[in-house]
């Protein structure tokens, strides 16, 4: 269903304090929240299978044939060669590259211009009321405002000035991304999936053994 956007008639009074302080916030706060979940979802699909009932890890068999020399069965015999595969279990975890990227550092920098202000008297005000108001004694202050243009060009006249304020008024955010520590909870599943890593070949085992 399209919905069609009506621009208002009355002219631009401001939005109120809060709003313009917030959004940007809420905006950084709402991005980092996205890439916090969509790399979450690159782990879960990609380094472990969902059984219906939980995740467990995808393993990958690797195999190892490495050369040994051994001694003569006899007395004065030949050593001979023998080929010894090992086979062992890597879960994919351990080896997966994990970048945890995330915002270190957002700058905003903007003036707000208080174009219009509204007061409304009462005996009681509400002073648990969540939004940009001034709770005063008699009532409370909401305060509307735009963000104001950076220009110095006074001596034009307001009309072209007002249009020129449209044009250049805007925010400047500076946002910084880096690489975050991996969290305890997956660096302890990394290290319990790491020592979980054991030979299967029992011909290697009896080797290490007796070395």
């Amino acid at each position: 269903m399209a919905t069609e956007k009506k621009k208002s008639k009355k002219g631009f009074s401001g939005l109120p304090i809060y709003d313009i302080i917030g959004k940007p916030l809420i905006a950084i706060a709402r991005a980092q929240s996205m890439m916090a979940r969509e790399q979450l979802k690159m782990i879960l699909d990609r380094c472990f299978r969902f059984t219906g009932e939980a995740y467990e890890p995808i393993m990958l068999k690797m195999i190892l044939t490495r050369t040994v020399l051994e001694p003569a069965q006899v007395p004065g015999g030949t050593p001979h060669l023998t080929h010894i595969t090992t086979s062992f279990y890597l879960p994919l975890i351990t080896i997966f590259p994990i970048n945890t990227l995330g915002i270190e550092n957002a700058d905003i920098d903007f003036s707000v211009e208080v174009t219009s202000q509204y007061s409304t008297e009462s005996e009681q005000a509400d002073i648990s009321d969540p939004e940009n108001h001034w709770a005063t004694g008699t009532g409370r202050v909401e305060m509307m405002g735009r963000i104001s243009p950076s220009t110095n060009r006074a001596s034009e006249q307001e009309s072209a000035r007002s249009h020129e304020n449209d044009q250049m008024a805007s925010f400047h955010i500076n946002v910084e991304a880096g690489a975050l520590p991996l969290t305890k909870g997956l660096l302890q599943i990394i290290d319990i999936y790491t020592n979980s890593i054991q030979l299967s070949d029992p011909q290697e085992k009896n080797n290490l053994h007796q070395n």
